[in-house]
């Protein structure tokens, strides 16, 4: 028998390239396949099924890599369903109650039953409030929400009960003891226990504003509407306050967290407490309306809305008020026939005015004119748009006989209403639609205190002016004085409590002299298709 010659390792071996090992020293071994002499230095040539035990440093990062990313996508997916069921657990099934009307279309959630439906009867609850008798808002640092939150489960408590009691009296004398709702609660605890519940669950979402709103720190016509409402009675009759005030929410400068924090309380509350088969009310200063808190009404919730912004399905547009002016004693002459003070110019009908219009600053017409003529005729000019920028605006607008008010980023402005209490007739500018105060108010017309003018007519507006009688300039200035009450704040909440309580308002109007007047000034200002 042949005995098999044994192979020579080192037949196999070859060195390494200057440059690649290191000065043409050999590989170190990586195959398995061959007892290997460490010491020389050998190691097999690579074949093809040698090729696993020769993986590059770069291949073994790569897999690295992907397992980390794997593993990373993974983590990311299970975070993400673990936040949903989070939310789900906030917020559980109520009666007819779903979260698309509240939030934006990807967080659809279901409907659940339970909450019975109350009919409504003319005999009223009366809610006691526990702030009666407190001082309505007065001054910039004031708390309107400070009476009612400090001892108000014990009030409630105490009141809902004598009630009770009162009720079972009158059940044993044989009484008829207020109308029944569902089970042995009448319609009237219904109402009165909704509206407590929903008072405290809001306690935390009414924080005084603690910045500089459009050079404004409060209050606003939510804290002051906060401090009237609790100063009356309350009926069945009337639809369900959600006290919040939204402008402090949105405009404090708070950190993200401390933001994120109120949403999901609003959110929270919204989902809980609003049932889809009730009606409810709401007052909203903020211009922008709730696009910061990135929420939305259903149909079945009322917004007194004062910037306008926002399109909400059931509104009612009220003043833009910030604070209540008042005109100098003794008030100057108004010897300036039209003013301006826009400020903020980058919006679209702002700009628009400074194009087709002659703008003049006040400081360069009175150092441009001579003698005192000169001046008088220069400030009464129509196609000069008196112009002036500064912290004495009020002074400016005091001598004003009109003034521009353009719509700024709302559909409204400050200035609308500041001219109002300050005397001046507002020139209001719009561009989609007019939005202006009290459409529902017997007797009234923005033609009785100012002006509507579409952008698209603005270059008419010196032909506008010029075309006002003095008889016309006058009716509108007496209306100014005779309604500026109800463009304050305590003006405004009496509309509001008037309005929920189904109580129709009426102004004490002068009417033109001439009705065809203000048809015929009104077929100037507007577009033929608008």
């Amino acid at each position: 028998m042949f005995k098999r010659k044994r192979s020579d390792p080192t037949a196999n071996t070859r060195k390494a390239p200057r440059g690649w090992g290191g000065n043409g020293r050999r590989w170190p071994p990586v195959s398995l396949m061959w007892p290997l002499d460490v010491q020389k230095g050998e190691v097999p040539v690579v074949s093809l099924h040698m090729l696993p035990a020769f993986l590059s440093w770069a291949s073994l990062f790569l897999v690295c890599v992907v397992t980390f990313v794997f593993f990373l996508c993974v983590y990311i997916h299970l975070s993400s369903l673990r936040a949903l069921s989070v939310l789900h657990r906030l917020s559980p099934p109520l009666s007819g109650q779903v979260a698309d009307p509240f939030l934006t279309p990807i967080m659809r959630k279901r409907t659940g039953g339970g909450m019975p439906d109350v009919q409504e009867n003319d005999n009223d609850l009366i809610i006691q409030s526990a702030a009666a008798g407190s001082a309505a808002v007065d001054g910039k640092n004031a708390n309107p929400a400070a009476p009612m939150e400090a001892h108000e489960a014990a009030r409630v408590g105490d009141s809902a009960q004598q009630q009770q009691q009162q009720q079972q009296q009158q059940q044993q004398q044989g009484g008829d003891g207020g109308d029944e709702g569902v089970g042995s609660k009448s319609v009237h605890e219904l109402f009165y226990e909704e509206q407590m519940h929903i008072l405290g669950a809001t306690s935390g979402l009414r924080p005084l504003l603690n910045s500089n709103y459009s050079g404004y720190t409060g209050p606003w016509i939510e804290d002051s509407f906060f401090a009237a409402w609790q100063q009356v009675a309350h009926s069945s009759k009337e639809p369900i306050y959600l006290p919040v005030f939204w402008t402090s929410l949105s405009r404090s400068k708070v950190d993200d967290d401390k933001k994120a924090q109120w949403r999901l309380e609003v959110l929270r509350f919204l989902q809980k407490y609003v049932k889809l088969d009730r009606k409810y009310f709401t007052v909203l200063q903020d211009a922008e309306g709730l696009k910061k808190l990135e929420l939305r009404f259903p149909p079945n919730i009322l917004v007194f809305n004062a910037g306008g912004s926002e399109r909400f399905p059931t509104q009612t547009p009220i003043p833009l008020i910030k604070g209540n002016l008042h005109v100098s004693d003794p008030p100057p002459a108004r010897d300036i026939l039209l003013s301006s003070t826009i400020a903020k110019k980058r919006f679209p009908v702002r700009r628009r005015l400074l194009e087709v219009l002659t703008f003049t600053n006040l400081t360069d017409i009175e150092r441009e004119s001579g003698t005192d003529e000169e001046l008088q005729r220069a400030l009464v000019d129509p196609h000069v748009v008196v112009h002036y920028e500064g912290s004495d605006f009020q002074r400016l607008m005091e001598r004003s006989v009109f003034t521009l008010t353009p719509r700024g980023m709302g559909r409204t402005s400050f200035r609308m209403y500041e001219a109002v209490q300050l005397g001046a007739i507002p020139v209001y500018v719009w561009d989609d639609f007019p939005y202006l105060p009290y459409p529902d108010v017997e007797g009234f017309a923005w033609d009785d205190i100012g002006v509507s003018i579409h952008v698209s007519m603005a270059h008419m507006l010196p032909t506008l002016i010029n075309d006002i009688p003095p008889e016309e300039i006058h009716r509108r200035q007496a209306n100014l004085r005779r309604l500026r009450y109800w463009f304050t704040y305590e003006g405004v909440s009496e509309y509001i409590l008037r309005r929920v309580k189904g109580e129709r308002t009426s102004f004490d109007v002068l009417k033109p002299e001439d009705p065809l007047l203000i048809e015929r000034l009104r077929a100037i200002t507007q577009p033929a298709a608008v």
